[in-house]
């Protein structure tokens, strides 16, 4: 039931990052790009670090989740007492949601650099058809 959630969490995280990246290649991409490339990448790691192991939220009174996209553990709240083993994710899947979380924050933080490249890669080829003589 875990692979359902941090299958798709990974693909689409690691697919915005290849794809900014291979994107950025794309257009040649000047050095102030690549610098913000990293530091989005850094400042995603930091994010994806904060949500997936210390971002907590409570959807009701009773439950507590801690986590985010993928749930690392989801506490109740028993006779004023919150029991931390109500769901916790087998070791296996543990480390992979880990990464799924760190993933997605380094993905979210990445969109609109990714967002930006394509407007850049379409601004190009406006100009290019431009630039260009139609054939006769």
């Amino acid at each position: 039931m875990g692979l359902l959630f941090i299958l798709p969490v990974t693909a689409i995280a690691i697919a915005v990052l290849v794809g900014t990246y291979r994107r950025l290649r794309l257009v040649r991409a000047g050095r102030q790009w690549w610098r913000l490339f990293v530091t989005l990448c850094v400042a995603g790691l930091a994010l994806g670090l904060w949500f997936g192991f210390h971002f907590t939220y409570q959807p009701n009174a009773n439950t507590k989740i801690t986590g985010a996209p993928i749930p690392q553990n989801i506490s109740r709240l028993e006779d004023g007492k919150w029991i931390d083993n109500a769901f916790t994710l087998p070791s296996v899947f543990r480390w992979m949601a880990d990464a799924a979380n760190v993933l997605g924050g380094v993905a979210v933080a990445l969109l609109p650099l990714g967002v930006a490249s394509v407007c850049i890669e379409l601004r190009d080829d406006i100009r290019a058809r431009r630039e260009t003589p139609p054939e006769t």
